[in-house]
């Protein structure tokens, strides 16, 4: 099965970091990457296909990467959603939680995205 996710992060660090291991995780994967809220509506709008997982940052140049992820449960409600930040405060955790969206640390355990992953249907 070919899977295929969405990395929206304005750092190009950051989104070769979260590539490289969603590439060891799942090397087959279609992986699409977005720079800011919208360029990621834009790929999301033009593809016949939603990606299994969309990864965001919190900080964006154009947009909260939380509220970004609010609109996209609310318009896209079985989208697999994970908020990627280096930021741990306990009201982006909250709100990660209250739109069922995984929250993961900058810098990125491996363990924790398999973990992730794992809990994605195949």
């Amino acid at each position: 099965m070919l899977f295929r996710y969405l990395v929206i992060d304005d750092s190009h660090v950051s989104r070769a970091l979260l590539n490289g291991a969603l590439d060891a995780l799942r090397p087959d994967a279609l992986i699409q990457e977005a720079i800011n809220c919208a360029q990621a509506r834009a790929l999301l709008r033009e593809g016949s296909t939603l990606p299994d997982a969309v990864f965001c940052d919190v900080v964006l140049p154009d947009g909260c990467g939380l509220e970004f992820a609010q609109e996209l449960r609310a318009e896209y409600p079985d989208l697999r959603l994970a908020l990627y930040t280096s930021r741990t405060e306990d009201t982006l955790r909250e709100g990660a939680a209250a739109i069922q969206a995984s929250f993961l640390e900058k810098p990125l355990q491996i363990e924790v995205l398999r973990d992730m992953l794992t809990l994605q249907p195949s």
